[in-house]
């Protein structure tokens, strides 16, 4: 039965000017206003503030698209033109036909504004002063403790969250969110649709944070025991956080594998910090560290479980956690010896142990090397500590800050280090204090939406794990309330909120408002909902291997819309179109007449798209126009002047399906490059001549005037120098760029080779090598994986020009058309 509210025909029934009306099956979007509030609808990984300066008054529908067995949500946001009380909200049953969502599966939460004390890192939408939205209390909470008083002026979010399981039909559920105040009653559609595909239960492998002191939640909770422990403990797993198992050493190495037997098959579990304890001697106390070690094996070859893949060995507490002085680095070199020479003893005696009886496949093929290769992570804030530690013996996983992939030199190091290690096969990634904005954080006064595209980034640059050092340290304070205490706000009840807001922690102490355990936080949401996003993207790779395909080009499609380098969007509205190009990819690749895309590609105002059918049988249409397939491939080539998507028709006997996917945006030409006015976007060294041609050979032949760039060597060179040019591009939006791209005619027979990079302050970060033939040479550039130079130049770097003889020598470079595209439709 639905839901109903208790005494309606003594309330006035509110809508807006015009009432909320079906169409089409779904509802006409008008909105709610009156003289006490507006109500509007938000996204689940906006955040707001409690005084905001706009309104999107014209967000009407709550709006959810979900895959099954996933949790997905919105905001209804009330704004008070006056001061009112909410009484009661409810969400009625949401029906799809003679489907429905069950009740339980809805639930809903009174958004808590955190003041902001300290700002930290740069982000200019928060600042000193801000009350932002974060905690979140069940409703009946927020009711039973008096919140639900929203002062004029003042906007309240309420979360509303839906949770999918695999049995539920797909498609489109429509009902209302009916909410009460002490004046009137009103209605807000919310319509979920639920996508015909599902995510697994199973999060791939991420660490999330180390509670491995309970007092640092259990001073805020007044309760330090092992009961409050474990309720930590599983409340993160909810959200698909790992912390450390709820163990102190009390109970010994029998207790924690007890733990690890009670929780490895739980869906979210997916990571345990290997128990340690520091040696009054130094470093690591390698007899305790061998006494767990060889309970877990025990128990794996009793169990026939392999308990130490999720194990990972993280030292944080010793010294050497983001080493950049000697002292660390010693202690590193010390501790890493110390973990392997302990791993290496133990595999050695087991060997042996098992050698010639029935645990000796078992223990070979699955407990061996997941021993030997356990990853010992390095957090890291410096990037050259990871190749000091390694030149000096040290196997560590590295565990960089996540700005550090932004250069692909930088990133290629630590790739390198997991393909050479001995050990260490895998690399994490890092955030705490930092990254600054516009790097993704989880602080309060950050964007929500960069943390959740943070986890696309995971998919995209292939990280195993993902590391925060703590996920619920609130408190340092005996009793402290976080909600109220403003003496101590500024300090540890907020932890470090003089540095950054909300570091340390997702969830909030809840005995304060009689909840056994902790209250999560819309960036807990978001770090969940970001980890389904990635195990759709999983979906995706695999429907793609299924078939023998990559995914790769696809899934580059959609990371290139969301982040440059590792800087994320900031429009909410492209990031759902992202999500939605995402699952419809998906129903496609599944479908009878799906397509599955093998190559993106793109050549100044071209795009050429390669893809295969989902069925042998298919017949495909462009145009109307019958293709025919090469060794099972189409190609089609878009005018990217005209059209940004490609329009397709699949036939599959009497079934057909309509695409229409996302290639690019707008194409712009920035310059022609055909007037002296171009000169001044360009800058060379002092080796080099510039001009601009007037050749009429050029012209002749159908290209328009063109920047002549005379490259010269310097003879008696060391072989450090390299002559190069830069292309000024500041009058583009650079946020906004997928690709840019310029033609050049190189009239040397023998070709030269260029790195083009950008450069962000302190080193340049390489966008691609070309190697120019003699001729006319169509030169694309993938800037959305790199960026644009902070300030916003291409650098264009060949080697040393020296002929055969060591005389320099020159090329002439022919420049003509810059060009870029968008990454947004238009």
């Amino acid at each position: 039965m639905k839901k109903l509210i208790v005494g309606l025909m003594a309330m006035v029934m509110v809508f807006s000017s015009a009432s909320c009306s079906a169409v089409n099956g779904l509802f006409e979007k008008t909105g709610i206003s009156s003289s006490e509030l507006t109500a509007w609808a938000n996204n689940s990984a906006e955040k707001s503030h409690q005084q905001m300066a706009e309104i999107d008054a014209d967000s009407t529908v709550l709006e959810i698209a979900m895959a099954k067995g996933e949790k997905e949500g919105a905001q209804l946001m009330l704004t008070a033109n006056e001061t009112f009380r909410l009484v009661d909200i409810q969400v009625e049953r949401l029906e799809n036909g003679n489907a429905y969502i069950p009740e339980e599966n809805v639930s809903l939460y009174f958004c808590h504004y955190m003041e902001l004390t300290h700002v930290w890192n740069n982000n200019p939408s928060y600042n000193e002063g801000d009350y932002v939205s974060d905690a979140l209390f069940p409703m009946e909470t927020a009711f039973e403790y008096g919140m639900t008083k929203i002062l004029k002026g003042n906007t309240q979010s309420i979360y509303i969250e839906v949770e999918t399981t695999s049995d539920m039909v797909a498609g489109v559920y429509t009902s209302y969110v009916t909410f009460k105040t002490t004046r009137a009653v009103y209605r807000m559609p919310i319509v979920v649709t639920v996508w015909d595909y599902d995510i697994s239960k199973a999060t791939s492998k991420n660490y999330m944070g180390t509670n491995y002191r309970w007092e640092t939640f259990g001073s805020a909770e007044l309760d330090s025991t092992e009961y409050m422990s474990t309720i930590y403990f599983e409340r993160t797993m909810e959200y698909r956080m790992n912390s450390d198992l709820p163990h102190d050493g009390r109970s010994g190495a029998a207790g924690y594998v007890e733990l690890l037997r009670k929780y490895y098959n739980w869906d979210n579990f997916t990571t345990y910090r290997m128990y340690y304890e520091p040696s009054y001697r130094g470093g690591i106390d390698v007899t305790i560290l061998d006494e767990y070690l060889s309970a877990i094996i025990e128990a794996s070859l009793e169990d026939k479980t392999n308990y130490l893949d999720k194990a990972i060995f993280y030292a944080s507490n010793m010294g050497v956690d983001e080493p950049h002085a000697e002292q660390q680095y010693k202690q590193c070199i010390l501790i890493s010896g110390q973990l392997q020479d302990t791993l290496k003893s133990v595999n050695e005696r087991y060997m042996s142990k098992v050698a010639g009886t029935d645990d000796f496949n078992y223990y070979t093929e699955y407990v061996s090397p997941a021993l030997l290769q356990m990853p010992n992570i390095l957090t890291l804030s410096l990037h050259a500590a990871c190749t000091i530690v390694a030149d000096r013996g040290g196997e560590y996983t590295s565990c960089p800050q996540i700005q550090f992939m932004e250069s692909q030199a930088m990133a290629d190091t630590y790739y390198e280090l997991a393909e050479t290690s001995e050990t260490q096969k895998t690399i994490w990634y890092y955030t705490c204090c930092n990254p600054d904005y516009p790097y993704p954080s989880y602080h309060i006064n950050d964007y929500n939406l960069g943390f959740r595209i943070m986890y696309w980034m995971q998919k995209d640059f292939g990280f195993d794990g993902y590391l925060c050092w703590s996920s619920a340290m609130t408190s340092m304070h005996y009793g402290i309330n976080p909600f109220e205490n403003d003496s101590l706000r500024a300090d540890s009840s907020m932890r470090m909120m003089q540095q950054t807001a909300g570091d340390g922690f997702f969830f909030y102490p809840g005995y304060a408002y009689g909840i056994e355990g902790p209250i999560a936080s819309l960036r807990a949401v978001a770090f969940r909902d970001g980890q389904e996003d990635y195990e759709s993207l999983k979906v995706l790779d695999d429907l793609y291997a299924e078939k023998g395909l990559s995914a790769d080009d696809i899934l580059d499609s959609y990371f290139t819309r969301l982040y440059t380098g590792t800087k994320p969007i900031t429009s909410m509205d492209e990031f759902v179109a992202v999500r939605k190009a995402l699952a419809q990819a998906i129903l496609e690749a599944d479908n009878t007449c799906g397509l599955l895309y093998d190559e993106i590609s793109y050549v100044n105002d071209k795009a050429t798209v390669r893809f295969a059918t989902s069925s042998e049988d298919a017949e495909v249409y462009y145009n109307n126009q019958l293709l025919t397939a090469e060794n099972g491939f189409y190609t089609v080539t878009l005018d990217l002047k005209v059209e940004s998507y490609l329009k397709v028709k699949v036939v599959c006997g009497k079934e057909s399906l309509e695409h229409n996917k996302f290639i690019a945006g707008k194409y712009t030409v920035i310059d022609k490059l055909d007037a002296e006015s171009a000169l001044n976007r360009f800058r060379v060294n002092s080796d080099s001549a510039m001009e601009i041609n007037t050749d009429s050979k050029y012209i002749a032949e159908g290209f328009d005037a063109s920047v002549k760039l005379a490259i010269t060597g310097r003879e008696n060179a060391a072989a450090s120098f390299y002559p190069f040019f830069s292309i000024e591009m500041s009058d583009v939006n650079a946020e906004n760029v997928m690709m840019a791209g310029v033609r050049i005619y190189c009239d040397s027979y023998a070709g030269m080779t260029f790195t083009i990079s950008t450069f962000n302050g302190v080193s340049y970060m390489e966008i691609k090598t070309i190697t120019l033939k003699h001729g006319w040479n169509d030169i694309s550039l993938d800037i959305a994986n790199v960026g644009m130079s902070y300030d916003n130049k291409l650098y264009f770097r060949t080697s040393n020009m020296l002929d055969l003889f060591g005389n320099a020598k020159t090329v002439n470079l022919y420049l003509n058309g810059l060009y870029y595209l968008e990454k947004e439709a238009k």
